[in-house]
């Protein structure tokens, strides 16, 4: 995607400035509150499903079976809210970025349940900016986890130790 079409569609978005760019690529003293980028997309399969249950012991009827699921208020199968989570962060672009360590994520609120099969992407805005030192400071980064029709599944607040 080119400059003008992430400009034209909203995909990076810094509040007054142009032309419009990813926060993540900037040093902390250049970080403005109300920048937000939106990632990359990603399909939640079965097989995620069934791993993250198996690595961390979350293997509840409404996440691997079928029939049970059927059973309940959603009637299907629903990734588990930590894996989504766990997704969310991992497609913020923190690998190419001065992001030193996320320090804490807080306030983790499910709006709906999420289905095997739905691709997911987060929005990720700086909601306050605080120095920590010479080298660092502390990005509070609001998170919103939509699917592919932009409809809210959870949010919560990352707070980012960042290199000045």
């Amino acid at each position: 995607m080119t400059t003008d079409q992430q400009r034209r569609t909203g995909r990076f978005a810094r509040p007054s400035a142009s032309p419009a760019f990813p926060w993540f690529r900037l040093r902390f003293d250049e970080l403005e509150v109300g920048m937000r980028t939106t990632t990359t997309g990603r399909t939640i399969t079965d097989a995620d499903v069934v791993m993250f249950g198996g690595l961390t012991g979350q293997l509840h009827g409404v996440h691997v079976d079928e029939q049970f699921a059927a059973t309940t208020p959603v009637g299907h199968r629903t990734p588990q809210g930590m894996l989504l989570v766990s997704y969310a962060l991992g497609l913020l672009p923190l690998h190419d970025s001065p992001a030193i360590v996320l320090r804490s994520f807080k306030d983790i609120t499910f709006k709906r349940p999420g289905r095997i099969g739905m691709t997911i992407h987060a929005v990720a805005r700086v909601g306050g900016l605080r120095a920590l030192s010479d080298d660092a400071g502390l990005v509070d980064t609001r998170l919103d986890l939509l699917d592919e029709t932009d409809a809210l599944i959870a949010r919560g607040a990352a707070a980012i130790v960042w290199g000045r």
